[in-house]
């Protein structure tokens, strides 16, 4: 038994898990493996008992050496017929065992629930919020769930997935990045010590971008040239020309200006054509573009082109743009930005073979209207702080120029390959450094990555730098095994995504850690009237109750507790009915010596004392070396066994508990059975009078 199980454990070891893959790749449990702690606890007792006989020799010459008689005539029964008192010492050292393991699983379980529960929210409480009035998730400021006298602290949190992690741009590779502010996350956030240090990439200084108003707008608007760029050649020379393209300035391009309002949220405001610098009596900028439902005949589409031409007639190529704010918050200009559609904007000169530029474009006097309609210029077209972004394809490029035509301007030329493209002038946005983060220890080992390392990622269409500062291989929420991530800077990387002009990248995720004795299921369904404000609903939260409960149905797990219990109950059991029946036959056997020892005038008082020390010396080595194999088990087999039934390791990973409570408990039920034995012997001896008992040999 002894070499078959230790087989079993060093598998059980190796594999770190009970269940086996089959032939066909299927995941079963090993009953080999699953028995393996049986097995061990019958062997090494059986083996540790061999010691008994020396033992009690030992404790036999101990007392020899004392005064006394009633410790000498104890040890030496006991020594006499070890085999009797080892088969006792052998059932209640297997029963303390088991229970020992059995409290420690249920410990080590009920703890790994409440770790799982804790790892999978990331803390108490985790919500995802809908900012109706914005269209995106988004979580509300920190300060405003700390004001609520449950929360002692809050994290705000950016999470995204399906970022492929691949660095050899042919594979795909999704996985998690997290977005953190260190300070507040950790605070808020779960983790458990024996799980290393919490690493979380340091705190990161972003500048502000956009500029301030000079007034609370009502609308915005602005003056946008369109020219299609070409060459003609004169004697060999290239000439570039200018044509100005009304047709793409009204319809074919979309633009917006991007606010920031006084909360930190975008508003990214469409900038609708109103009308055309020389054609006013227009006001349906959509005449502007041949119909190209008149293609009947040769003679109706030239008539078509007439009519558009004749109404473009005296157009200067300046068209308004304005734009109405839905709200009156907004405290920031940020950028402005616009699209290209259709294989209409292709349609360039051939130098774009040589990456000149095809179109040009001219954004002059930007100005802000309040409500009353005052107009205030914003002079800041010619600033040199604008840098011009692609926001769409790679297949696309622009450059930025001062314009002279009109004082307060600014020329973007550009050319594209694509159908579509996207550009935008950002305002006050410098680059920074790499985005500090933290990575999964085995995506860095797979890739050979260091700390240090850069680490070149698309993220929503953005490409991001990221720098290595740390490997780890847990963190909250995320979990390696299913997918690699990363935990960034929260603030730099936000940064970096909103670079973009028409991105709007925020922190979804609020991570809330209660006031101790408040109940996060409670919490969680009171929540929406506690935050409630307009337009914003809390799309979902999970809780660490709400997790837990999940967890403590596990079938699997309450029946194995279940089983081990029933085990630790029949082998205590049975060691009671085996040492009750053994002291009964051995004291109607022992009624001799018993009446010499009466009669030598030893008092039945000190005999029934020599009789607890018989039993008080089963029950020590059986608690002994029941307790050593219990601890030694718990601690080999526990934690293999932190496995799902799917085979999948359980995160985090099993941490032995030893259940002082249930161990005193069962300790107490051991007493409980040595006073009972002791009260059956005092029984018998006290029913055997003196003369009884000399009378009891003649008979």
């Amino acid at each position: 038994l002894l070499v078959v199980g230790s087989a079993a454990l060093l598998r059980l070891l190796s594999t770190d898990s009970p269940f086996a893959e089959t032939i066909l790749g299927d995941v079963q449990a090993d009953p080999l493996l699953l028995i393996a702690p049986a097995l061990l606890f019958i062997a090494l007792g059986s083996i540790s008992l061999r010691l008994f006989p020396a033992l009690a020799e030992v404790c036999a010459r101990y007392f020899m050496t004392r005064r006394g008689l009633t410790g000498a005539l104890a040890t030496w029964q006991v020594s006499r017929e070890p085999a009797h008192y080892g088969r006792i010492t052998f059932l209640l050292a297997l029963a303390v065992g088991i229970g020992w393991f059995a409290t420690s699983f249920q410990a080590t379980l009920t703890r790994s629930q409440n770790d799982q529960s804790g790892y999978r929210v990331g803390a108490d409480v985790r919500l995802l919020e809908r900012d109706l009035a914005h269209g995106t998730d988004r979580a509300q400021r920190e300060p405003t769930y700390t004001a609520l006298p449950e929360v002692a602290a809050a994290a705000s949190v950016f999470r995204i997935g399906d970022v492929n992690f691949s660095l050899d741009n042919f594979s795909i590779d999704h996985g998690y990045i997290l977005g953190v502010e260190p300070e507040s996350f950790r605070q808020s956030a779960y983790w458990r010590d024996d799980l290393g240090e919490l690493l979380l990439p340091p705190p990161v200084s972003v500048p502000e971008t956009g500029i301030a108003l000079p007034t609370q707008p009502s609308k915005v608007g602005v003056w946008v040239k369109i020219e299609r760029v070409g060459e003609v050649f004169e004697d060999g020379i290239a000439t570039r020309t200018y044509t100005l393209d009304l047709t793409a300035a009204t319809n074919y391009t979309s633009y917006f200006a991007r606010l920031i309002d006084a909360d930190g949220a975008f508003i990214n405001l469409p900038l609708i054509p109103v009308y055309a610098e020389g054609i006013e009596d227009v006001t349906d900028l959509s005449l502007l573009v041949p119909r190209s439902s008149v293609r009947g005949t040769a003679l109706e589409w030239q008539a078509e082109l007439e009519r558009v031409a004749a109404l473009s007639e005296n157009a200067t190529g300046w068209v308004y743009l304005e734009g109405t704010l839905p709200t009156s918050d907004a405290v920031r200009l940020d950028s402005l930005h616009w699209r290209t559609y259709e294989q209409y904007a292709r349609f360039s000169s051939p130098g774009n073979i040589n990456g000149d530029p095809g179109w040009q474009m001219t954004l002059a006097d930007l100005a802000l209207i309040d409500a009353s309609g005052e107009i205030t210029p914003l002079d800041i077209l010619r600033d040199e702080g604008w840098e011009i972004i692609n926001d769409w394809d790679r297949g696309a490029q622009a450059v930025l120029a001062t314009s002279y035509e009109r004082e307060n301007g600014r020329v973007v030329s550009w050319w594209q390959s694509t159908d579509r493209a996207g550009f935008g002038m950002i305002l006050d946005a410098p680059t920074i450094a790499p985005v500090p983060a933290v990575f999964n220890r085995r995506y860095a080992e797979e890739n050979n990555l260091i700390v240090g390392a850069l680490v070149d990622l698309f993220v929503q269409r953005q490409p991001v730098r990221f720098e290595i500062v740390g490997l780890t291989d847990y963190f909250p929420s995320l979990y390696a095994e299913e997918a690699p991530f990363a935990v960034a800077n929260r603030d730099a990387l936000l940064y970096v995504l909103n670079r973009r002009p028409g991105a709007a990248a925020y922190a979804q995720e609020a991570w809330l850690r209660l006031e101790p004795g408040v109940s996060s299921a409670a919490f969680a369904s009171a929540l929406p009237a506690a935050i409630q404000a307009e337009q914003r609903i809390v799309k979902s939260a999970l809780t660490l109750d709400g997790a837990l409960d999940q967890l403590q149905t596990d079938s699997l797990a309450l029946g194995l507790i279940g089983l081990l219990f029933i085990a630790f109950a029949v082998a205590l059991l049975l060691s009671v009915v085996s040492l009750l029946t053994y002291i009964a036959l051995t004291a109607q056997g022992r009624r001799g010596e018993f009446a010499v020892l009466r009669a030598l005038g030893l008092p039945s008082g000190r005999l029934v004392t020599s009789i607890g020390i018989e039993q008080a010396l089963v029950f020590l080595t059986a608690i002994i070396l029941g307790a050593i194999l219990g601890l030694l088990l718990s601690n080999q087999v526990l934690p293999s066994m932190a496995t799902s039934t799917t085979g999948a390791l359980i995160t985090p990973p099993f941490l032995v508990q030893i259940e002082v409570g249930a161990l005193a408990q069962y300790g107490i039920i051991l007493l409980i059975v040595l006073a009972l034995v002791l009260v059956g012997s005092v029984l018998l001896i006290r029913r055997l009078s003196l003369a009884q008992t000399l009378r009891y040999g003649d008979e």
